[in-house]
């Protein structure tokens, strides 16, 4: 399914879709903001998925320069947004409560990760899961917060004096200027030949310390479980361009991803064609007793992930174990092509 508008990254590293198969939208972001906890459970993260980009793109690390966010527990926690303004700034604000105070320092602390992170802010800046909720449900409907909020920019490096505090109804930004995508962790400058990743944990150089190339890929596919370990992902060493609707025309991939568990595995590769646009495919089968199920429909099965998408749907032609995975894998980082004799499916991005 590619009709999700939502995304969210918890404690900074884990991107999932923000899913309304089991509930409402927004009883989900109540449930994950229920469950902030000031330690294992610290941070989370909401922002929209832009028109024309995969949600599949985007569970690898990457979010878009415009969010709202929440750090502490449940019963103690801050609110903030960010937006691109109508010269293309980002701009980051911390809301309040209406009737506060903003004098001398913030006062107020909040912990995150046990101890080991927090933030200070003022007493009017600390929200609980259920009047935070109610904010995030708005952002999710609107794009924007409820009228009825104070806001204080925070600037980095930190700019001395009075803060700036404006009320949340004399913003509204321009909707269309918020789906740039932010600037990820960029690795570090290398001349290795391809990047690899496991869920959006940080990319590692595939010829950097540790195990052989191939190993690493093979062991990165093998310890798939759809649980802790649900995504591997191989990409060529190349700058990342703007993601954007493509060409049916295809050449080299950009990257490989695999879904799933070691036993079940869903291949993913986006292509990149002679004008250098892009477009995400699901590989499949041509075996005959396969290749009839795509143009049958929607997907019949469902890979159940507790990270990453959540779930995946698949024809029975796209699943792979990880031993047919790695020889896919092994030919494209000897070719930065993908082998012969697979079906292609385009994905829409369900705009």
């Amino acid at each position: 399914m590619s009709h999700f508008t939502h995304l969210t990254k918890s404690n900074a590293v884990d991107t999932a879709v923000l899913s309304d198969r089991v509930q409402p939208l927004g009883d989900e972001i109540r449930r994950l903001l229920r469950r902030l906890d000031g330690d294992d459970q610290s941070t989370i993260l909401l922002f929209r998925r832009p028109p024309g980009v995969h949600y599949l793109d985007l569970i690898w690390g990457t979010e878009t320069a415009a969010f709202l966010q929440s750090g502490g527990a449940r019963a103690r926690l801050s609110i903030d947004i960010r937006f691109v303004d109508d010269e293309g700034r980002a701009r980051q604000y911390l809301l309040g409560h209406r009737g506060g105070r903003y004098r001398g320092e913030p006062d107020t602390d909040l912990s995150f990760f046990g101890g080991n992170g927090g933030t200070s802010v003022y007493a009017h800046e600390v929200f609980e899961a259920e009047e935070a909720a109610v904010v995030y449900s708005h952002y999710i409907a609107t794009g924007w917060i409820p009228d009825g909020f104070l806001l204080r920019e925070v600037r980095w490096p930190r700019v001395e004096g009075a803060p700036e505090v404006v009320e949340s109804h004399t913003i509204r930004p321009d909707p269309q200027r918020q789906f740039e995508l932010a600037r990820g962790r960029e690795p570090e400058a290398s001349t290795t030949s391809h990047w690899v990743q496991t869920n959006a944990e940080a990319e590692e150089p595939i010829d950097g310390p540790g195990l052989a190339p191939e190993d690493k890929i093979g062991f990165g596919l093998e310890k798939l479980d759809g649980g802790w370990r649900w995504g591997f992902r191989l990409r060529r060493n190349e700058p990342e361009q703007p993601l954007r609707p493509i060409d049916p025309d295809f050449h080299g991939p950009r990257y490989l991803a695999a879904l799933g568990t070691a036993n079940a595995l869903a291949l993913y590769a986006r292509l990149v064609d002679a004008d250098g646009a892009t477009h995400l495919v699901a590989i499949g089968r041509t075996d005959p007793q396969f290749f009839g199920d795509y143009f049958e429909g929607a997907p019949p099965l469902s890979l159940a992930l507790s990270g990453g998408p959540g779930w995946i749907e698949v024809f029975p032609g796209e699943l792979f174990t990880s031993a047919e995975a790695f020889e896919i894998f092994r030919y494209y980082t000897q070719t930065d092509r993908l082998p012969d004799g697979f079906h292609l499916r385009r994905l829409p991005t369900g705009d």
